[in-house]
Formats: C-alpha cells, sequence, structure tokens
C-alpha cells in the first residue's frame, strides 16, 4: 500500500488493484464543498444494499464492512463503508464517479424551482410515484366504469348489423361538418370495432387509466380521457373534413392519458439496461415520430391522426391542472396491498420488459405491426 495526503485527507492505495482506502470523513472533507454526503441517504442518493464481501483494514474480522449504492442523474457507483470507523474503500476509477456523482447533485440543488422548493418538489415527485406505482390500495372505480361501457358497447356491436352500429356511435368527419350526430365526438370512444380492437386497447387503457385516477381522482381521469378523445376526433376532422370513413375506439384518450403523464411525471424510468435509462420522455418522443411516419404515410385501418390530436389533448388537460394548482392531495389508503397472482404475474411480465429493453421494444413493436396488419386485412375482407 502507498499512503497519499490530499487536503488533510489520507489515502492509502493498493499498487496492486488500483483500489484505496479513504480515512474516516475524508469522503465529506474532499466533496463537501459540492455536496454534502451526509445528506445523501435521506435524500434518496445512497442506500444501504447490504453486508460487504470486504473487512475494515484497520480493524480485520472484527468489523465487516457494508455496501452502500450511489445513484444520481446517470452516475451509479457503489462503495465499503466500515460503520465502525468512517472508514471507505474504493475500487480503482471511484473516486471519479464519486466526484461526478458529488458534482450532478451540486448542479441539482443549484437549480432554479419555480413556485417551490427543492424538498418540495422532492416530496411531490415521492408522492406521485407512490400513487402511479400502483402498491397502495386505492379505489379506481371511474376506470372500470369506462371500462365498463367499453365491454357493453363491444356486445351492442354484434347484437346489431355493423353499418347500424357505426351509424350510432362512430365518428364521422363529414357528418359533423354537415352539424350532424356531434355526440359521436364521445361515443366514439367508448365503442369499438370487434373484439380484438377492445382487448388492445383495454390492455393500456386499464393500465394507465388504473395509475392516474390514483393521483388525478375519479373526476379529473374522466375528464382527461374525454377532452383527450374530443380532441383525436377534432384532429380528425381537421386533416380529413369530408371523410365518410368511421372512427372508433379508446386509443385516442389512451393516448391522452400518455401525454397527462409526460406533464406529471417526465422524469419516470420506463426502461433500463445497466447503468442506461430510458425516461418517459425520450420513450414517447420516438412513439411520436412513429405515430406522425404512420399518420402520413402508414396503411389504413388504424387512425394515427387521432392518436396525435388526443396525445396533445391529455397534454394540454394536465398543463391546465398544473397551472391551476389541481388536483389538490387526494388520500391515499397507506395499507399495502397484498399482491395477488395474478399481480405478481403481471409484475414480473413488467420486470421482464423493463430489465430487457433490447428484447422487449422490438417484440412490442412487432406485436403492434402485427396487429395493424390484422386489422387492416379484416377491414379490406369487410
Amino acid at each position: 500500500m502507498r499512503v497519499f495526503s490530499h487536503q488533510g485527507v489520507t489515502l492509502e492505495v493498493c499498487t496492486a488493484c488500483g483500489g484505496g482506502l479513504l480515512s474516516p470523513g475524508g469522503l465529506s472533507a474532499l466533496l463537501t464543498e459540492r455536496s454534502d454526503p451526509s445528506t445523501w441517504m435521506e435524500a434518496g442518493i445512497a442506500s444501504d444494499i447490504g453486508p460487504s464481501m470486504l473487512v475494515c483494514p484497520l480493524h480485520q474480522a472484527s468489523a465487516p464492512m457494508r455496501l452502500f449504492r450511489l445513484r444520481h442523474a446517470q452516475v451509479d457507483v457503489e462503495v465499503d463503508l466500515c460503520t465502525a470507523c468512517g472508514s471507505i474503500w474504493l475500487d480503482a476509477g471511484e473516486g471519479a464517479q464519486l466526484e461526478a456523482l458529488a458534482d450532478a447533485v451540486h448542479r441539482t440543488q443549484r437549480a432554479v424551482i419555480t413556485t417551490t422548493s427543492l424538498e418540495e418538489q422532492q416530496a411531490a415527485d415521492a408522492l406521485l410515484i407512490a400513487r402511479l406505482s400502483g402498491e397502495r390500495r386505492t379505489p379506481w372505480f371511474a376506470t372500470l366504469g369506462m371500462f365498463a361501457l367499453f365491454v357493453l358497447l363491444t356486445i351492442h356491436r354484434y347484437l346489431v348489423p355493423p353499418e347500424v352500429y357505426a351509424s350510432i356511435w362512430a365518428f364521422v368527419p363529414a357528418e359533423l361538418g354537415r352539424g350532424e350526430h356531434i355526440h359521436t365526438l364521445v361515443t366514439s370512444a367508448f365503442a369499438h370495432a370487434h373484439l380484438l380492437h377492445l382487448c388492445m386497447n383495454a390492455l393500456y387503457f386499464l393500465a394507465l387509466g388504473k395509475r392516474i385516477e390514483q393521483y388525478l381522482g375519479a373526476r379529473f381521469v374522466v375528464g382527461l380521457f374525454l377532452c383527450s378523445a374530443v380532441v383525436g376526433n377534432l384532429a380528425y376532422f381537421v386533416v380529413a373534413p369530408g371523410s365518410a370513413v368511421g372512427s372508433v375506439g379508446a386509443s385516442g384518450g389512451v393516448a391522452g392519458f400518455l401525454g397527462a403523464l409526460l406533464v406529471l411525471a417526465p422524469r419516470i424510468e420506463i426502461a433500463r439496461a445497466g447503468q442506461q435509462r430510458l425516461q418517459l420522455s425520450i420513450g414517447l418522443g420516438a412513439w411520436l415520430v412513429w405515430e406522425l411516419i404512420m399518420a402520413l404515410g402508414g396503411p389504413a385501418g388504424v387512425n394515427h391522426v387521432a392518436h396525435i390530436g388526443g396525445f396533445l389533448g391529455g397534454l394540454a388537460f394536465a398543463g391546465v391542472l398544473v397551472a391551476l394548482d389541481l388536483p389538490k392531495v387526494v388520500e391515499i389508503d397507506a395499507t399495502p396491498a397484498e399482491p395477488s397472482g395474478l399481480r405478481r404475474v403481471g409484475s414480473r411480465i413488467g420486470d421482464l420488459i423493463t430489465e430487457h429493453p433490447m428484447i422487449s421494444i422490438p417484440v412490442i413493436g412487432v406485436c403492434y405491426m402485427a396487429f395493424t396488419a390484422l386489422v387492416v386485412a379484416m377491414s379490406i375482407g369487410h
């Protein structure tokens, strides 16, 4: 071991592996000007993973070290800490990572946050994530009620001729231009062309609707869905005002859920691969580009214009809520829900999707294109 001293801090470096033992209090002494490490646990930057495989060189076996994970922004590093004396073992290269982490924390703390302090913003983020995580038992009757209407209208689809069903529920831009069937701006969002169409929309509607209702509350999630669906249909009218092709489906409203999430929680991670993390804002950017491409030159059968319009409607709706400081805090039941068998399966599937994005994203894309092709084939058949 070679001993180095810098600013009153002693570092014993192993010439074989490049790692080093930082003297007690050394980390704080070196980094406090940028960020105080003693506050990292409370801020959620540091977390105790558990016992380390190393022992403190100063105490040997009498004081096994503990492993701490430090994560902020794009920096993710693990260090070994002796809880007896405060010495820290750094593997080769971890010192530079710690400096980068301290710089990142310093930049965050100096960032100007309008109307709220950093602590208030962190508290709001924590509350939002708790509500969107689905880990607390909260009623979501509004979402289930809207889904029940989806099912009822889909059953009606098989009880009457297709042209009768479309004349009652489907939105047709040419009819709106004549001032007819204005109610279909809303009713079309609850109707579906067939059972597969319902299942595809229900998958995303229930997953997103439940989380958003737990944060916004019942009235606002209904308002968000209806606003997004209407704006999606109006976008279809603006692009093709003379079209006689009817449009049905909840996808415009579901796209509005995504737009609202972009306003309410743009930093939520939707996928990760190693230290690389994909945030919601980036994922939605890619999805929006795909929708624009399909709207401009994609196959018929899927109303991509309504998806884009619905997304913008949800974006605007959530933006107004934020501007008006709504909704007010909704009390939630703090009793953890007992995980059911289906919930465990769903959680496992979600973990597989987010932990292996290089596999799951192409698979989801292929399934989506297959669904689009099937819709086109069915429309040609009719």
